[in-house]
């Protein structure tokens, strides 16, 4: 049997060596990539002034692509042997979607932007469900994030739970922390992933799919229950302050015209009651003495401006003082 040449060898060491094309990357890689909007972020990416958006639309697609495959897995992003896999998958996957591959590397994809949320020693959705404060999270963020004050809300809570988890760590440890609370969070199901990816991340239109996209509690990991809280909590002073929501709007519109019809039509009533005192005790002095006080100052103001001297600047003896 011949051995193989020189150039056979050479061209079997290329191959070995060579990258592995994006489809065997894909295959290494469980995450599903194939719903964002990649025309959109193409082009935020594509403004020299909007780095920190685009970097906030790459984030958000690996969270949500994460929290997608927690679904099945309860896992907090893909293990740790699979994470340079995706981060690859995802680069590669952007760069044959028009976005510019520098975009990856200001981002800090990989370093700053993981795809294996390891939080302080939290792997699974569980732990995280079950770390201390989570359950404000969960109770602030409610099911849905219908308007900006609600988004803030959540975001409070959620800045709150990790200063109280990790205290002063690095930017990174942050980050991934915060990306690990956005995959337990949606985790929990009946809740829609994309809205809270918007509210989470500052994102808008992530999805080319019609349809949104939203995760159940994964097998083994029930679900908690999860209603609309009334806010009862203030979040510490260095957060944004609360701000009305729209009932109370409503209810301030009705409220404040009501009080000042009671107000006005208090005021009246007095002042009928108190015309009506003075005509009674008019009445009861001139039962009494025969003069009406309200003729005798009438005719003093009458003569006052005819020019005519007036009795009201004169002298007075004691007994026209008593009898007045």
């Amino acid at each position: 049997m011949r051995r193989p040449g020189p150039v056979l060898c050479a061209a079997l060491a290329v191959a070995l060596l060579a990258p592995l094309p994006p489809a065997a990357i894909a295959a290494d890689c469980p995450l599903d990539f194939s719903w964002p909007n990649f025309a959109l972020i193409a082009s935020v990416c594509s403004d020299q002034n909007g780095h920190s958006k685009c970097c906030r639309y790459i984030n958000a697609v690996l969270a949500v692509s994460s929290a997608m495959y927690a679904n099945t897995t309860g896992t907090l992003g893909v293990p740790s042997e699979l994470a340079d896999a995706c981060i690859r998958n995802i680069s590669d996957t952007f760069v044959s979607n028009g976005i510019l591959p520098t975009a990856a590397s200001f981002c800090g994809l990989g370093i700053k932007i993981q795809a294996s949320y390891q939080c302080v020693g939290m792997t699974t959705i569980l732990q995280m469900l079950q770390s201390p404060n989570f359950s404000d999270v969960t109770r602030n963020c409610a099911t849905s994030l219908p308007d900006d004050v609600s988004c803030k809300r959540c975001l409070n809570s959620g800045l709150s739970y990790l200063r109280h988890l990790v205290g002063e760590q690095d930017n990174v440890t942050l980050n991934t922390c915060r990306d690990a609370a956005f995959v337990a969070f949606v985790s929990q199901g009946n809740i829609s992933t994309l809205d809270t990816a918007g509210c989470f991340f500052s994102v808008q239109g992530l999805s080319a799919l019609q349809v949104n996209i939203s995760t159940s509690s994964p097998a083994g990991y029930p679900a908690p229950n999860i209603s609309p809280s009334p806010f009862a909590s203030q979040i510490p002073g260095e957060h944004v302050a609360e701000v009305p929501s729209n009932h109370h709007r409503s209810y301030k519109r009705v409220l404040f015209p009501a009080i000042g019809a009671l107000v006005t039509g208090l005021s009246v009533t007095l002042l009928v009651v108190l015309i009506l005192l003075i005509r009674r005790k008019c009445k009861e002095l001139e039962k009494i003495e025969g003069i009406n006080p309200l003729k005798v100052l009438s005719s003093c103001v009458t003569k006052g401006q005819e020019g005519s001297t007036s009795t009201i600047f004169g002298r007075f003896s004691y007994a026209e003082m008593r009898r007045a």
